[in-house]
């Protein structure tokens, strides 16, 4: 199965929304998905629409409700493939009630299939303003990835000492 990402950065630019669909690709990958990341930093006009149509995904997956949503939310109609939009902090916080944006935003959030949030003050924030859609949000809290260097807790953190311990497993670097 090819699954979309529809991101409006993607790695190695340092910044949220590229962090993230680059931590969703990876654990995508890890299940045996094909991942096709649509990185709209990276192409113009109507590439984003022709990027997908290459790929030919079974679902599709936007980051940001207003940058990686219209183009995403298009395509999944023309093709009929369900539509995953995970809301931002920009898209919830700032786009949803801005007069311009709003109007697109609340257009893809209410054709999407499903909706992730990070947090249960987004799933509040959206409720409040479309509470039709609320059903459809679920929340799928930030993981983190960690290096898989070795370190020593007690060397970095003196204080701790043998009294703490981290449970992870190594992550290989994507």
């Amino acid at each position: 199965m090819i699954v979309a990402l529809v991101t409006p950065y993607y790695v190695p630019a340092p910044r949220g929304n590229a962090v993230t669909a680059g931590r969703v690709a990876l654990g995508l990958e890890r299940l045996g998905v094909t991942v096709s990341v649509v990185d709209l930093s990276q192409l113009s006009g109507g590439g984003a629409f022709q990027s997908l149509a290459g790929s030919a995904p079974r679902i599709v997956h936007a980051f940001h409700a207003f940058s990686g949503g219209p183009s995403a939310l298009d395509y999944a109609r023309w093709k009929g493939v369900p539509l995953v939009v995970s809301l931002t902090g920009t898209d919830v916080n700032h786009d949803l009630s801005d007069p311009g944006r709003g109007i697109t935003v609340r257009k893809v959030l209410e054709g999407a299939d499903a909706l992730t949030a990070f947090h249960e003050t987004v799933l509040g924030k959206v409720a409040d303003v479309l509470p039709g859609i609320a059903a459809k949000i679920r929340v799928i809290p930030q993981g983190v990835r960690l290096g898989g260097d070795a370190f020593s807790l007690p060397q970095l953190f003196p204080s701790v000492g043998e009294r703490s311990s981290f449970l992870s497993r190594p992550v290989s670097a994507r």
